[in-house]
């Protein structure tokens, strides 16, 4: 607890002038995810009743396959990262179910463009009501009784290798290591070598990436990485992998940090 007085009184800032507080707080900003000027308009204009979107609708393996040849649809696969690694839909994008959703979900999809959900039956509502928090109601429909029913169904699989921290040491050096944290994070420490881009500007970076070297992603936790690596195969790169546990597993494990 504290009191105005107090902060005036010990908080630094306030001894700035007007000119060197903007400054200050502006360099420790974070950067400004892409949804919020559609927030904005958005909580300005009115959004759509909550009570009057369309529910998605159930999907045979079938059925959802017909879909996604029939228009332009994003596949968001809500599952962990390793299950998502084991086996995905081809061209989906993985941003697991959770707190951290509707952030990199109103970040990094297209509102206009209709969404087909892949998880578990118990994360299609509340992944649903995220996405809607943020401005994307165009989830048209959703894998009924989860990924199992594609496998069974025999329809094609793609896959997201997940390595080890202990791999990504022995084999950085010969490939193209992209870090996707914060610039908070990547100060902190970070792998020698690496390629700093934090995620939500992946897409925008793409031709930055070197097409002919194998792409190992890294992030905190092994969530964002994963989310990368997705985005980087749909992108059409073919060689992507990435590290498990991010870089809490690789400090863990004592490897070594290259120079900030």
């Amino acid at each position: 607890e504290s009191t105005l007085g107090e902060e005036r009184r010990t908080q630094h800032l306030f001894r700035l002038d007007e000119n060197e507080f903007v400054r200050e707080i502006l360099a420790s900003a974070p950067p400004l995810p892409t949804y919020y000027p559609r927030m904005k308009a958005l909580n300005s204009s009115g959004a759509v009743d909550v009570h009057e979107v369309a529910s998605p609708k159930p999907l045979s393996p079938g059925q959802f396959n017909l879909h996604m040849k029939n228009g332009h649809v994003t596949l968001l696969d809500l599952r962990r990262p390793e299950a998502f690694g084991g086996a995905h839909i081809p061209n989906a994008i993985n941003i697991g179910a959770g707190q951290n959703l509707s952030l990199w979900a109103g970040w990094l999809l297209d509102p206009e463009t209709q969404i087909l959900l892949i998880g578990d039956s118990g994360t299609i509502e509340e992944a649903r009501l995220s996405l809607l928090r943020v401005g994307l109601d165009c989830v048209e429909g959703y894998l009924a009784k989860g990924f199992p029913t594609w496998i069974e169904s025999g329809l094609p699989i793609a896959r997201t290798r997940q390595l080890s921290t202990q791999e990504m040491h022995d084999r950085a050096s010969s490939v193209e290591v992209v870090d996707v944290r914060s610039d908070q994070e990547w100060k902190a420490g970070h792998i020698a070598g690496a390629k700093h881009i934090m995620l939500g500007d992946l897409t925008k970076r793409l031709q930055e990436l070197q097409s002919s070297l194998p792409l190992y992603v890294a992030c905190g936790s092994g969530y964002r990485s994963n989310i990368a690596a997705s985005l980087l195969q749909q992108a059409g790169f073919t060689d992507v992998s990435s590290m498990a546990g991010g870089m809490m597993a690789w400090n863990a494990q004592h490897l070594p940090l290259g120079d900030v």
